[in-house]
């Protein structure tokens, strides 16, 4: 998952609100108590940048503002950073407080970090019933890796009734669709195997070059065997040798030993 910091940035700045005031209306609003502008006044003493001078003490101070007066996005963000401790240290039981709040208001980026919560059993008993249900929740709302996540459940059959092919092919697509790296690998996987779609290695193809391009490693590796074969694309072997660098250089180590056996440095 991305970070709980680069999560905040999409959660206050690229909300489709007017146009984002200046530094000093910002703080007049927040201490006005405009949640809103609590939330966005944190984020930017939180990471800082031009102009903004970094006060993490100060901007998890106003980010708990917001979220105690009710404010989903901050719930959320600061039960992200108890979790992954960031900016604050590590607290499941803090993180669980905040993001069972943000939950209560359908946040579905909350979903999908409690329900990890309950995967990993991090601060409450291994839950993976609750977790595939909070993923579920989270998938119907549009989130991709909700999507994606409840995608794995149908795959592999675990928090579900069933495995269910069907089911996991429709919502690998819903999440990939969505530029998801990782639901594009798997739902290339899936063409290329033919494990619930025909096989089809063009279409396989099609969805590593798109989580490739993201800088996928294995989608990249994927790709590179399909040009050293000429299955579904043109044999070219000068594109899986690229691949294979690409994919090498991302710490992959069955590409690096692919580079071996071909004697490519």
């Amino acid at each position: 998952m991305k970070t709980i910091l680069a999560i905040a940035a999409a959660a206050f700045w690229a909300c489709a609100h007017a146009q984002v005031p200046s530094m000093d209306e910002l703080r007049a609003a927040a201490e006005r108590g405009e949640a809103d502008a609590q939330g966005k006044l944190g984020v930017m003493l939180v990471t800082g940048g031009p102009g903004v001078p970094a006060n993490r003490t100060e901007g998890v101070a106003w980010i708990r503002k917001a979220a105690q007066q009710g404010s989903a996005p901050a719930q959320e963000l600061l039960g992200g950073m108890y979790a992954e401790g960031v900016v604050v240290a590590r607290d499941d039981a803090q993180a669980l407080l905040w993001l069972r709040k943000a939950v209560e208001q359908h946040d579905a980026n909350a979903q999908v970090r409690l329900a990890f919560m309950y995967l990993r059993g991090r601060g409450v008993d291994q839950d993976v019933i609750e977790a595939t249900r909070l993923f579920g929740l989270a998938a119907q709302q549009g989130n991709p890796v909700g999507q994606y996540n409840l995608a794995i459940s149908y795959s592999e059959g675990e928090g579900v009734a069933a495995k269910d092919d069907a089911q996991a092919v429709l919502w690998f697509r819903k999440s990939a669709d969505q530029g998801y790296a990782d639901a594009q690998f798997a739902l290339g996987l899936r063409h290329a195997t033919g494990r619930g779609v025909p096989a089809d290695h063009a279409e396989a193809a099609r969805w590593y070059r798109k989580a490739a391009d993201q800088g996928h490693a294995r989608a990249q590796y994927a790709l590179a065997l399909l040009y050293g074969t000429g299955q579904g694309v043109p044999e070219d072997m000068d594109e899986a040798v690229r691949l294979l660098r690409l994919s090498a250089q991302a710490g992959f180590a069955p590409a690096r030993d692919g580079l071996k056996r071909l004697g490519k440095p």
